[in-house]
């Protein structure tokens, strides 16, 4: 036990490194930097353009966003349960580490065991992204295109039973460098907007998923590299003729539907990057065997397969003191997702305003979940925030993750 809980406070060290970073890893392998204007809407932006959505969201979007540019942006987002996680290795593991676990009693070092995996049990995901300069372009009354870079690294962990009290460890890392271009374009008189981007990657990977009692002291993580070149497709409808003022839109996206496959080969292993080095893996060679494994399992987990968004919004133009108020609905499918969900985890609902020209709302329901969010707009400079959910399980309600995203970008 002592050993267990020796190699557990090693993983919970290294696991805050992994998690100032994450992403749902059982849904899709896609590159993306999700949005907190689209999440606070409960995840949704198939049919209502916003600000540089034909990037990741619809590539028919790049003829109704307009001609803007972003200098530079950050972006953030932890689980809510990351900061109980924080407080538990300050008032108890650290303190047990500092002791030496060797020296604590037996029955005190079982508790501090359950309560460490009992603390860890559910999901924990973040990530960090840097928007460097991208632009949308206006060409003309039918025609935008765009392009920009974004790097981003997300991660998540993950303690689960794997029987007889033993922890099953998940833990998975992914640094992306991405770049994309869109074009998109109006057909005239019908009301269809067509669209399709470019994207991209190159991608590290790291990941651990195996009983706790089976790590080694000398455990390697080993750091995978791949790249991939994606297309997207999209389509927005405007529908014509509706006995009700505003706008009512249609759009679809798939995503990745020509690829060529992050194909993974060997990079190195975690010591060769510092912060993780300095707690998991070593300096030693490679395991060959253990290298073959790692790497096919990879290609079969971690690969990449198309998945889709399709939506309607309904957006009126002012009601009341609210403006561009709009609401709207995305069901999202995932072509080989880790987990096979009900429908209603890929169901998102939302809504939002502009509650005066400086100050967005925004609420939804994203896989069952409820989601908030604001943005707030001081000309060169945009903060955005969004409280949304992940659902791990197959229905909602089963493993329920609530993240907090914030982003700042200078726009002008």
């Amino acid at each position: 036990m002592s050993r267990l809980c020796a190699v557990l406070a090693t993983l919970f060290v290294a696991s805050f490194v992994f998690d100032a970073q994450a992403q749902n890893p059982r849904r899709t392998e896609r590159a993306f930097v999700a949005s907190p204007a689209a999440l606070g809407m409960g995840d949704v932006g198939a049919a209502r353009p916003f600000g540089m959505s034909s990037f990741f969201y619809n590539p028919a979007h790049a003829s109704k966003t307009g001609s803007a540019t972003r200098a530079f942006g950050m972006q953030g987002a932890f689980s809510d349960q990351v900061r109980d996680q924080i407080q538990f290795y300050n008032d108890r593991l650290s303190p047990a580490i500092d002791r030496g676990l060797d020296n604590i009693p037996a029955d005190e070092l079982e508790s501090l065991y359950t309560d460490a995996l009992a603390v860890t049990a559910t999901p924990s995901q973040g990530h960090a992204s840097v928007l460097l300069p991208a632009l949308t372009r206006q060409v003309s009354d039918r025609v935008g295109v765009g392009g920009g870079f974004f790097m981003k690294t997300d991660g998540s962990f993950r303690f689960s039973n794997a029987g007889l009290g033993i922890p099953q460890v998940t833990l998975v890392s992914r640094s992306d460098f991405i770049g994309v271009a869109s074009a998109g374009v109006d057909v005239p008189v019908t009301g269809l907007s067509l669209g399709t981007t470019v994207k991209y990657t190159k991608r590290y990977l790291s990941y651990k998923d195996k009983p706790l009692d089976t790590f080694s002291s000398d455990e390697q993580v080993v750091l995978l590299e791949g790249s991939n070149l994606g297309v997207d497709v999209g389509a927005l409808y405007n529908v014509p003729f509706l006995p009700v003022p505003g706008d009512v839109t249609v759009g679809f996206t798939v995503y990745d539907l020509l690829h060529s496959g992050y194909n993974y080969e060997v990079y190195g292993t975690a010591a060769d990057v510092p912060l993780v080095g300095a707690f998991i893996g070593t300096s030693e060679p490679l395991d060959a065997s253990r290298v073959k494994a790692e790497v096919s399992l990879a290609k079969r987990r971690y690969n990449l397969g198309p998945s889709y968004r399709f939506g309607a919004a309904y957006t009126l133009g002012r009601f009341g003191p609210l403006s561009d108020l709009t609401v709207a609905a995305d069901y999202v499918g995932y072509g080989s997702p880790q987990v096979d969900q009900t429908m209603l985890a890929n169901v998102h609902v939302g809504a939002r305003a502009n509650i005066t020209r400086f100050l967005a709302l925004r609420t939804g329901l994203s896989q069952g979940y409820p989601s908030l969010g604001a943005g707030l707009n001081l000309g060169l400079f945009r903060l955005d925030y969004a409280l949304h959910a992940f659902e791990e399980g197959r229905v909602p309600g089963q493993l329920s993750n609530y993240i907090h995203t914030a982003q700042f970008s200078f726009q002008l």
